[in-house]
């Protein structure tokens, strides 16, 4: 099992390097000394701040649309393959850090199909779709590795 910690810059690291499933307990999460590092209660205030999360908490607290509190934390659950698993919901203060991770630097700059796919196996918001495209379609290594179509040729007058 891996628990991710999500820093002020959202950095995602994993905590769990030595340590086996059953050693993990829900108390393992961010107790570092750095200050960069936010730890599981600031992401609980976080998440509860977000205005853009309201009607997640809504859905949760009547247990509908998927979405769940689990010690505090709210959680999305999906299935992928028939396999279930909770995604973390990312507040708005940390998406753009998740959309870097999942698309530069772990990403290898795919499709935003590819995109989507590789963060909601860890994580969920509301406007994930929207904010993976938006994000690729300003990215300037795809911009400038994308093809030519017919429409980006220009007449020969």
């Amino acid at each position: 099992m891996i628990i991710y910690d999500i820093c002020d810059n959202c950095d995602v690291t994993d905590d769990n390097d030595d340590k086996t499933s059953s050693d993990v307990k829900n108390d393992d999460f961010a107790t570092s000394s750095d200050d960069s590092v936010a730890s599981r209660d600031e992401l609980i205030n976080e998440q509860r701040a977000d205005r853009t999360l309201k009607g997640c908490f809504k859905l949760a607290e009547r247990n509908r649309g998927g979405f769940v509190i689990k010690d505090q934390l709210l959680y999305h659950r999906a299935t992928i393959l028939g396999q279930t698993f909770l995604q973390l919901v990312v507040p708005k203060s940390c998406r753009d850090h998740v959309l870097k991770m999942g698309h530069d630097t772990f990403g290898g700059h795919m499709s935003v199909k590819r995109t989507k796919a590789r963060i909601s196996y860890t994580f969920f918001w509301p406007s994930l779709n929207e904010d993976c495209r938006d994000y690729i379609k300003t990215c300037s290594v795809c911009q400038l590795k994308a093809p030519v179509t017919h429409r980006d040729r220009v007449p020969i007058t």
